[in-house]
């Protein structure tokens, strides 16, 4: 910063302007002249700002219980070199972050990328680096429901195989079991693969 440019210039005093385009820690020195000896130096941190997050959208919508979704927040003041995202809710009470090397996109509104929860109720928000959280956006991940249980033959009888049929919602045809708890059974589960039918509302196998 030239001499010309300072507001201010006392024997203690140097007042003046600058832009600082890139985050980060600075030293900052004074001297007379170009070929003057610098002074000692002083630390100067300069941050990227607060960013602000607008939406949240996801692929599925509403995420499965632990299984993995895609997620995508729009916003403004992200800086792609830092941003990262954090989720707080259910076995995330500090905050569980998606780096930056993990997402899948980042610009200076958008960021996307995977992640893996626990079903209940998050916020989501994004930091540039270490600096302050946005403001939040709100998300739910959905557990498996039942809604109604069919066997043949029914009943059941013991020792012998029966088939069962489950209705319900939130099912995830790549991961989901059947458990069984109850005598002898503690409990008792039937795989994902030996399962015969596997959609997002039903699943039909052997026992």
């Amino acid at each position: 910063v030239p001499n010309g440019a300072l507001t201010t210039k006392t024997a203690t005093t140097v007042v003046g302007p600058a832009t600082l385009n890139t985050a980060g820690s600075y030293n900052v020195t004074v001297r007379h002249g170009a070929s003057g000896t610098p002074s000692n130096t002083w630390s100067l941190t300069v941050g990227t700002g607060t960013p602000t997050t607008s939406s949240l959208s996801t692929s599925p919508s509403p995420p499965l219980d632990r299984v993995a979704f895609n997620f995508t927040l729009n916003g403004s003041g992200f800086d792609p070199a830092t941003v990262q995202v954090v989720f707080t809710g259910p076995g995330c009470t500090s905050g569980c972050t998606v780096p930056n090397g993990n997402l899948t996109t980042k610009t200076a509104t958008q960021v996307a990328g995977p992640a893996v929860l626990a079903a209940g109720s998050f916020t989501v928000a994004v930091r540039n680096g270490a600096g302050p959280l946005s403001n939040t956006q709100p998300l739910t991940v959905v557990a498996p429901v039942i809604s109604n249980l069919t066997t043949s033959p029914s009943p059941p009888q013991v020792a012998q195989t029966f088939t069962f049929t489950i209705s319900g919602s939130n099912f995830d045809p790549g991961s989901i079991e059947v458990v069984f708890n109850g005598p002898g059974c503690s409990p008792c589960v039937v795989p994902n693969g030996a399962l015969t039918t596997k959609t997002a509302t039903t699943v039909v196998g052997p026992a």
